[in-house]
């Protein structure tokens, strides 16, 4: 084994774990996105049942034909509010499958390099390039993603388990404290910045690819600033840039 195959090692699993992140985080923004509708629904719910609580059936001249009525329309609110709840368990699934899947691959990439730590060397992990940043940086990042999305579930696990059918004010107000957990949840990836441009170094192995290809000083210089800005606090400068030209031609060079 040559000096630089174990780095390379490393490389190589990061490089094909970061896709991986892309999608499942496609895949959990979808499960959340299918989840405010649902919420509405049952804070509706809770909130019709709350008005048929307090409504005296007896003092409507009209319903007091039907005196079951009330129990009837009861039973039908819960039903359909269970229905609700079995699809919000079913969203819940779908964001536990991403966070176990994130979960998986960043061990395998950790594993990995644990298993090249010793031949790396520190100066190795630490080391970093106009077009890559180094193999400590994208390890911490990977952490922090499967961090977030651990972390995530089980705040929203914990609110979906706190749902009683008793407690109609605390369902009334469950589209508030699922938006409250997102929010908090931006506020941290705004003030550490490691998990958010996580999300988007999937470009590392696109403009890698490239740049074995066609080495231009376009995509290096779009690369820095991919990297590096990001670590000078300049988030949101960052994001604003456009991306050049030839990137958004990259299967342009991929094909030839």
């Amino acid at each position: 084994m040559t000096q630089d195959q174990p780095l390379l090692a490393v490389q190589e699993a990061l490089k094909q774990c970061f896709p991986v992140v892309e999608e499942q985080q496609g895949l959990w923004q979808s499960a959340l996105r299918d989840c405010q509708p649902l919420l509405l629904s049952l804070s509706n719910l809770a909130e019709q049942l709350q008005a048929a609580q307090n409504l005296r059936f007896e003092d409507v001249p009209p319903l007091r034909a039907f005196p079951d009525l009330k129990e009837r329309l009861r039973r039908k609110q819960l039903w359909a509010g269970d229905t609700v709840l079995d699809k919000l368990e079913e969203r819940l699934s779908a964001l536990l499958k991403v966070r176990d899947t994130v979960s998986s691959h960043v061990e395998q990439v950790l594993q990995t390099y644990e298993q090249h730590a010793d031949t790396i060397g520190m100066d190795g992990v630490l080391q970093a390039s106009v077009v890559s940043p180094s193999v400590a940086d994208m390890l911490e990042w990977l952490q922090d993603i499967e961090r977030h999305y651990r972390n995530s579930y089980l705040k929203r696990k914990c609110l979906l388990s706190s749902i009683q059918w008793g407690d109609l004010a605390n369902i009334q107000a469950l589209p508030k404290a699922w938006d409250r957990i997102s929010e908090d949840e931006h506020q941290t990836l705004v003030q550490g910045t490691g998990f958010h441009l996580c999300l988007h170094v999937c470009f590392l192995s696109l403009c890698l690819s490239v740049l074995q290809r066609c080495p231009c000083s376009a995509c290096i210089f779009f690369i820095n600033l991919m990297f590096y800005v990001p670590w000078r606090g300049d988030m949101p400068q960052f994001f604003s840039l456009p991306i050049p030209d030839t990137l958004l031609n990259v299967s342009f060079f991929l094909e030839e």
